[in-house]
């Protein structure tokens, strides 16, 4: 098996000395992770608000 570095996913493995640690570890990734969604949501949205970007010619 291959992992390859992308850079979405942390280079493993990455244990823990406790299960506390683990599960503190688990719910820090989750609230990272609701947190960039939401911010490419409000990305998104924003975009949508101003609409198709167009080119400019700026010969005319």
């Amino acid at each position: 098996m291959m992992h390859v570095d992308s850079g979405y996913s942390p280079s493993w493995p990455r244990w823990q000395d406790s299960l506390d640690q683990a599960k503190e570890v688990a719910w820090m990734t989750l609230d990272n992770a609701i947190n960039w969604i939401a911010e490419v949501e409000r990305d998104r949205a924003a975009e949508r608000q101003r609409g198709r970007r167009r080119a400019v010619n700026l010969d005319d």
